[in-house]
């Protein structure tokens, strides 16, 4: 497969088995006065909004690694609020620099970016944020079946495999590759990561490793600057930026790899 990356938009194609293993929205602020000083009132105005559909409440410490003479140290930076759904399959986390919702089980981009305008409007609500500095959408695939993992160049674009598009010689053994690119196209950046691993490795700590050999395709459209915090044009850039990404996937996959995980192609 040899096409032109263009990143225009595409029909979304619903995939029942995905091999998404997180999909997440956020929008990142500079410091804001109010929630400086008042971050757990900010928090509870935020929690009782939201509290129909995520009545779990968990309170966590952020930390930021810090390079010293001695090392590299973890140092605790600020605390993060986290909403969850009962079924624990959605997650909104705050803090005073930002909102951010994933979701494990992924169904469509407008269910998503409807339930992420419903979060910023309870920030809104909460709190006036005169404009944001990023938002940005990430999808991360991950193929970690044998017998999918083992078809990977059949069906995606070479340039997308990184080190696994490589071919190898009669006793020679990928071990682990990590490729990345930023694309641009306007005022929206993508960076687009592409990871073998061996078993038991990650390529983000706050993602579980597998247990197979894997491939991850993360990818993450994103946008920076004085950006207005006004709920529904932050979703239509959400949904733009979701566009980018998805195009980059459609690029990087054919219609048989569609068909491997449930798409009607």
């Amino acid at each position: 497969m040899d096409r032109p990356l263009d990143l225009a938009p595409v029909e979304e194609v619903l995939l029942p088995h995905a091999p998404l293993i997180t999909v997440l929205a956020q929008v990142r602020w500079p410091e804001v006065t109010h929630l400086k000083l008042n971050i757990d009132d900010v928090v509870t105005r935020v929690g009782e909004r939201l509290a129909d559909d995520y009545p779990l409440y968990l309170r966590e410490k952020e930390f930021q690694l810090a390079i010293t003479p001695r090392g590299p140290i973890q140092q605790e930076s600020g605390t993060i609020y986290q909403f969850k759904s009962a079924d624990q399959n959605w997650k909104v986390s705050l803090s005073q620099s930002f909102v951010t919702l994933d979701v494990k089980n992924y169904t469509s981009r407008k269910d998503f970016i409807g339930r992420f305008e419903q979060v910023l409007q309870a920030v809104d609500s909460a709190v006036k944020i005169p404009f944001v500095s990023r938002i940005g959408f990430r999808y991360v695939n991950r193929i970690e079946e044998s017998d999918e993992y083992s078809q990977l160049t059949d069906h995606v674009q070479f340039a997308a495999l990184g080190g696994g598009a490589v071919p190898l010689a009669k006793g020679v053994e990928l071990n682990h590759s990590l490729s990345e690119a930023i694309y641009k196209k306007g005022d929206v950046q993508l960076l687009a990561r592409s990871a073998h691993l061996p078993p038991g490795a990650t390529t983000d700590p706050a993602i579980s490793a597998a247990s197979n050999r894997s491939w991850i395709l993360d990818l993450d459209a994103f946008q920076e600057g004085e950006i207005e915090f006004n709920t529904a044009d932050l979703a239509t850039k959400m949904s733009d930026l979701a566009s980018i990404a998805y195009s980059f996937f459609r690029w990087a996959i054919d219609d048989d790899f569609l068909r491997m995980y449930g798409g009607d192609v």
